[in-house]
């Protein structure tokens, strides 16, 4: 038994490391132990369901580590190549194919699990999905992949294994929307200026990847049906590199494209925002008025002129008048007619006629 020594109340005495519950002795500091186990689990566990991760830094090698590294790298590469070279697509899986393979996985894998936590580890790793992607084995690509924005978050590596995720997703697997979670975890890097604008001192590849992330997500979104969001990421592209306009418009997809009827209300803006702050303001006004104009009932005309709405009572009583005579005039024909044709009854009409050739 293991003894350490305490300060108390009396003074320094001694205690035992281990607690003895029943027969067995539990070292008392092996539920901390456990505990921070659990939290590294968990979090590992947990690290592809959060968005972007805080960056970190690699370990970086030195001397004959440096070569060493250089090397198991190199070897590992001229492996594949020779691999790729003798069993082109579509592979044709047999026994020697399999052993050809299982080498360049042992190649890679020995970069990953000697040079861990370094630059080589996450080269090797997405070398290593790109193999299993040449063979046709998309879920294991996709393992290998996902290892490098978890371990090597913020870094240019693990950008461009989301890159690679967000194609597979979009392109192999027709899922546009696993495309779109993985692009958002690649973040604005810094440089803008207060007005959001990149000056081209500041420009560097993280904008570089940030941007081909940016035009592959408006991509996906557009596949998901969301074109008013596609088209304000490349609106936020043209705002946030102006150097690079051309660009945006070139690659943008046509139906994302702003309108002609766009273009010209942009220019138009344009050239107010150019103007005076005088002929901006009376400019600016005249469409105010114009929509009290509008929303104001209608009493009178522009100018003050008699609005048409009081001229229609008098056409309107002419028309009740004249409908009235009219029926009035057909009620006095129609009895007319009743009367005659009763029996015994005398037609007016013609007795008047025959009265008037008298």
């Amino acid at each position: 038994m293991l003894w350490i020594d305490s300060q108390s109340g009396e003074g320094i005495c001694r205690r035992p490391l281990y607690r003895e519950r029943g027969k067995i002795r539990w070292p008392a500091h092996v539920s901390l132990v456990m505990l921070a186990l659990l939290v590294e689990v968990s979090g590992n566990a947990a690290a592809d369901d959060r968005g972007a991760l805080p960056p970190v830094s690699m370990r970086r090698l030195y001397g004959d580590e440096l070569r060493a590294a250089r090397n198991a790298r190199n070897e590992a590469d001229r492996r594949r190549a020779a691999y790729e070279e003798q069993y082109r697509t579509p592979v044709r899986k047999s026994v020697t194919e399999e052993a050809a393979f299982k080498e360049v996985v042992s190649a890679y894998l020995k970069v990953i699990n000697i040079y861990e936590g370094t630059q080589f580890e996450a080269y090797a790793s997405m070398r290593l999905a790109g193999a299993y992607q040449y063979r046709g084995e998309t879920a294991k690509s996709i393992e290998q992949l996902s290892i490098v924005p978890r371990k090597f978050p913020g870094t240019k590596d693990a950008s461009d294994a989301i890159l690679s995720l967000a194609s597979v997703h979009a392109s192999l697997l027709n899922d546009p929307a696993g495309a779109v979670e993985w692009l958002k975890r690649i973040p604005a890097p810094p440089g803008a200026g207060e007005d959001g604008v990149v000056p081209p001192d500041k420009y560097d590849e993280r904008h570089v990847q940030y941007i081909s992330a940016q035009i592959s997500l408006a991509e996906a979104e557009a596949k998901l049906g969301h074109m008013e969001s596609a088209r304000e990421r490349f609106e936020e592209l043209a705002r946030r590199y102006p150097q690079h306009r051309s660009y945006f418009e070139g690659v943008q997809p046509v139906h994302l494209r702003p309108s002609q009827k766009d273009t010209v209300r942009d220019e138009a803006v344009r050239l107010l925002e150019e103007a005076s702050p005088v002929e901006t303001s009376a400019v600016e006004a005249e469409p105010t008025r114009v929509a009290e104009r509008s929303a104001a009932p209608q009493e009178t005309g522009d100018e003050g002129s008699p609005s048409c709405i009081p001229l229609l009572w008098p056409i309107m009583a002419a028309a009740v008048i004249a409908l009235g005579v009219l029926v009035w005039y057909t009620r006095r024909r129609t009895a007319r007619g009743n009367r005659n044709a009763l029996p015994g009854s005398v037609d007016t009409t013609e007795k008047e006629e025959s009265d008037e050739r008298e």
